[in-house]
């Protein structure tokens, strides 16, 4: 039997402890479904993928995991969204410096009318949180345009003076970007359909890289699976030598909150006390400035399950997967995402694709 019996692919000579490392995560059923490739100098160095042998055998002919099958990259997807706003700057269409307002007349307002591009892009705009809820159905290019979530942020008061702090914009940003980008681009394409047109599509990723994927590939989607939290338990609270170990946490504070949360959690969950507790919490939020405030939410999800979804069940919903989250719902697979970060290291040219 091959040694390396739980992944595929290749690995070029000198770069053999790569797939240790990941063969290792594999048997140990700290990743599955999982994907690595990495470029030097514009040569592929790394291309693997495989499955981890814990994998329930139903789960492997329900899915038939290969190299180009996508997965959703979360916060990598602002990355791509990066991409797309510097590639407009270049051309000329768009400055950092600029005011956001000077793009987008109706942002003006508020005390918004101070922010720029880079404060967006650096998270220091304060619209880190919004007042109502943006349905996940919204999210299409034409429900985009139609200017739905544009009245939302354009609606919004900053939480604080813009450039005064600077606060992770987890899903919002890309919200924003977006609404700039469709009034920059001569086309007047949203984030998803740019970076499809200038970016999937020159490098030969136009199945293998979005942001909002057609219906037509979620066949391709490697669904998220919830964390398993009982094995992460035990393998923070056993040493090595009882089997423990296998999952690195190098941070004590996060390793502790880990330990303590999990049982609290899965006893919340249980005995059905996890939605009682979430309606005591939204309640107290709501009636603290009950005549001022509302309650905060950044996205309303329609199709998940159960009163505390993890982000892994919201984020499998199809309405999600369609939408166009710059921010977090980015599908890619690692090759794709590897080539074009080697793109952008060789000045935007590889493998005899130039744009």
């Amino acid at each position: 039997m091959s040694r390396y019996c739980y992944s595929k692919g290749t690995c070029l000579l000198g770069y053999e402890k790569v797939r240790d490392v990941f063969e290792r995560n594999l048997r140990n059923g700290i990743e599955d479904r999982v994907q690595c490739c990495v470029y030097i100098k514009g040569i592929k160095v790394v291309d693997l993928w495989g499955t981890s042998p814990e994998t329930p055998s139903i789960e492997r002919e329900n899915f038939k995991y290969r190299a180009d099958a996508v997965q959703n990259v979360f916060s990598t997807t602002k990355v791509l969204t990066s991409v797309v706003i510097a590639m407009l700057v270049d051309r000329g269409f768009l400055q950092y410096d600029q005011l956001v307002s000077s793009i987008w007349e109706e942002f003006d307002c508020e005390g918004k009318g101070s922010t720029t591009v880079a404060m967006v892009m650096r998270h220091e705009a304060g619209l880190h949180r919004l007042n109502k809820t943006i349905a996940s159905e919204d999210l299409t290019p034409e429900r985009i345009r139609s200017g739905v979530v544009s009245d939302i942020i354009a609606q919004q008061r900053p939480r604080h003076r813009p450039g005064a702090k600077r606060i992770y914009h987890a899903l919002t940003r890309g919200w924003i970007v977006n609404e700039i980008v469709r009034r920059v681009d001569p086309k007047g394409r949203t984030v998803g359909e740019f970076l499809r047109d200038e970016v999937a599509e020159p490098l030969g990723l136009g199945e293998e890289l979005f942001i909002g994927i057609p219906e037509k590939y979620h066949h391709k989607i490697a669904p998220l699976k919830s964390p398993k939290m009982w094995y992460t338990w035990s393998q923070l609270a056993l040493p090595t030598y009882l089997g423990g170990g296998a999952v690195p946490c190098s941070i004590d504070m996060l390793r502790w909150a880990i330990l303590a949360g999990v049982p609290l959690y899965q006893t919340l969950t249980s005995t059905g006390l996890a939605s009682t507790a979430l309606g005591a919490v939204r309640l107290l939020y709501r009636n603290k400035g009950r005549s001022k405030k509302k309650p905060n939410a950044d996205m309303e999800v329609k199709e998940f399950p159960g009163s505390i979804p993890w982000p892994t069940e919201s984020f499998n919903a199809a309405s999600v997967r369609r939408g166009e989250v710059p921010s977090a719902n980015g599908h890619c697979s690692a090759r794709a995402l590897a080539k074009v970060a080697a793109s952008i290291v060789e000045g935007g040219a590889l493998e005899g694709c130039h744009r």
